[in-house]
Parts: C-alpha cells; sequence; structure tokens
C-alpha cells in the first residue's frame, strides 16, 4: 500500500503530490518515509490516528480518498484514486493494517 498509493500520491514521489512530503507537511504529515508514515497514520507519532485497523469505515485516511466532495478528497487537486487502488486501501484496512 505505501509504494502504491501513499508514497506515490502523497508522500512526494517523483511523480506525486509533495502535500505530505518533507517540504510539504500538510497537517503536520510527513508521509515520505515508509517507517515514519506507518507511524503517523496509525497515530503513533502524534496521536492522531488516521487509520483505525480493521476498520475502513472509521479510518480517516479512506474517508479522504472516497470522498465524494471535491473540497475534501485526497490527494487534494488530483483525481479521485482508481478502484483497485481504492479497493487496496480498504482491504489493507479491514486486515488490520500491518506495516
Amino acid at each position: 500500500i505505501y509504494d502504491q498509493v501513499i508514497r506515490e500520491s502523497c508522500g512526494g514521489s517523483g511523480t506525486g503530490s509533495s502535500c505530505h512530503g518533507p517540504q510539504g507537511k500538510q497537517a503536520g504529515l510527513v508521509l515520505a518515509d515508509r517507517d515514519q508514515a506507518y507511524h503517523y497514520l496509525l497515530g503513533e507519532a502524534d496521536g492522531r490516528a488516521r487509520v483505525i485497523a480493521g476498520s475502513p469505515g472509521c479510518s480517516l485516511l479512506m474517508q479522504r480518498l472516497d470522498s465524494p466532495d471535491v473540497k475534501y478528497l485526497m490527494p487534494k487537486g488530483g483525481p479521485k484514486l482508481a478502484p483497485g487502488l481504492l479497493c487496496a486501501v480498504r482491504q489493507w484496512i479491514a486486515m488490520g493494517a500491518e506495516q
């Protein structure tokens, strides 16, 4: 999930957005490094869990990635993730969001 979605769409890869990269740090969230991203997503880094392991519907990450509201949708300003990628994120969360 990290390489396919988080790094590419959020963390600032060569082709992705830099909103949550080392320079962007939107909402104080940096997702450019796999381990750091995992700790932020699960709330271990800052106490703000964006992923509730086992519960995609309660996970802010899933709500933002699948929002019909373009003002709330992530990645910001970009197209919604492809259905297969959304499904992969949903399944990852449902299966416990293991690193």
